[in-house]
């Protein structure tokens, strides 16, 4: 079984200077039926490290006293955690001297983006390469839908080409994902429609 998703923009950079990506979802199609929010980063910079974090700004909102986030991570040989209330970051990603070849990357949900009756919450979980693996929970201290989401670098440097960066949506999509009987993602098994599949061995 699958998770029920749909792509809603997938961007690979091919410019080595790009410094910043945005996700814009007025312009995206998105079925009435997305709940949740997932961003996919696949990607690296070009910062003078092993690794390069991540920060994130939704809605336009650069102000740093507006996220908060707690984070628990291994570097290493090092296991830790650390809080903050005044942090963007969201994930890690490969870096300039982490290697000719070497990304990186994290996958983070935003459950209910759309509500406008509470704070936006993130959880995001990934690494970079080998030198170090995270796990971040954030919030965003505003009642308002999530309109866009806007990705840079945190010390100012550039994603390289061939990053890949994707937003998905997440919900009760009316749609079956799997495999019955040798078929996949089926219309009908044993003349049973999708809507009724799980009736099937007793599934």
């Amino acid at each position: 079984y699958g998770t029920p998703k749909v792509l809603l923009e997938r961007k690979t950079l091919t410019d080595a200077t790009t410094t910043s990506v945005t996700f814009t979802l007025s312009g995206l199609t998105i079925p009435d039926n997305v709940k949740d929010l997932r961003l996919n980063v696949y990607a690296k910079g070009d910062e003078a490290s092993v690794y390069d974090w991540v920060s994130m700004s939704i809605n336009s909102d650069t102000t740093a006293a507006n996220y908060d986030n707690q984070e628990l991570y291994g570097i290493a040989g090092s296991v830790g955690a650390g809080t903050s209330a005044a942090s963007r970051r969201i994930g890690t990603i490969g870096s300039g001297n982490s290697g000719a070849n070497v990304f990186g990357g994290f996958t983070a949900l935003f459950p209910n983006y759309a509500s406008t009756d509470r704070h936006k919450h993130y959880l995001s979980v990934g690494g970079a390469s080998e030198q170090i693996a995270n796990m971040l929970t954030g919030r965003w201290e505003n009642d308002n839908a999530i309109a866009t989401i806007t990705l840079t670098l945190e010390q100012g440097d550039d994603f390289v080409a061939g990053s890949i960066i994707e937003l998905e949506g997440i919900g009760d999509l009316g749609v079956w994902i799997g495999t019955v009987n040798g078929i996949d993602n089926p219309g009908k098994v044993n003349g049973i429609d999708v809507a009724n599949i799980e009736k099937i061995m007793g599934v």
